[in-house]
């Protein structure tokens, strides 16, 4: 089931899931019921019992608390684009960065924000003559690349977005040790960028 599902769908459910305003589980269940399969709340309110509690065992994937694991791709296609996700750090620009770990850095948002973190790390293609050609970032619009990626398959999109937060840590861990001593040697242009990346990552010099 969970290759049916986008990121958009996966916030929606997560959304639910999450939520405190549920007088009942079995209200809730029928919200994710509704949801996932895009049917009217008051068809399962319609529902005999015994028909709704079959349907719900339809819901029991959800009860995982881990994603299927899969491979960082290194292409999304969706909605016709081609997209390619930079892994590297050297590859992307500080503004990438920053907006990368600006989505990534709240644990709280890191679902709702996915689809924009995604947005920042990846790059549109364009197929030419000699191959396929990487855009520079900002060659389509954040906001459209944002939006493609939410009908990305949340199985895609939870890979990428974990071997990036996973490098991202790694990098950042030994950043500020680096800078201290290498600073003074630093182009001032580079030095700004990168005290600028610290500081939207919460790690301020």
């Amino acid at each position: 089931m969970w290759d049916k599902i986008t990121v958009r769908k996966y916030q929606e459910l997560y959304g639910i899931i999450s939520a405190d305003d549920f007088e009942h589980e079995i209200d809730r269940s029928i919200h994710l019921l509704s949801c996932l399969f895009d049917k009217p709340v008051e068809h399962y309110e319609s529902m005999p019992m015994p028909e709704l509690k079959q349907e719900t065992k339809r819901l029991a994937f959800l009860d995982t608390k881990d994603l299927p694991v899969s491979a960082a791709p290194r292409y999304f296609t969706v909605n016709g684009r081609r997209y390619q996700p930079l892994y590297d750090f050297r590859n992307l620009v500080a503004g990438q960065f920053i907006d990368a770990i600006t989505c990534a850095k709240e644990p709280g948002e890191f679902i709702s924000n996915l689809h924009r973190m995604l947005a920042a790390i990846s790059r549109p293609t364009k197929r030419t003559w000699r191959g396929r050609k990487v855009l520079p970032y900002g060659a389509t619009p954040f906001d459209q690349v944002a939006e493609d990626m939410l009908d990305l398959p949340i199985v895609q999109a939870n890979a990428a977005a974990v071997f990036f937060c996973k490098l991202w840590s790694s990098f950042l861990t030994g950043m500020p040790a680096y800078l201290e001593q290498k600073g003074e040697m630093m182009p001032k242009e580079s030095l700004d960028m990168w005290t600028q990346v610290m500081e939207a990552a919460g790690d301020g010099l």
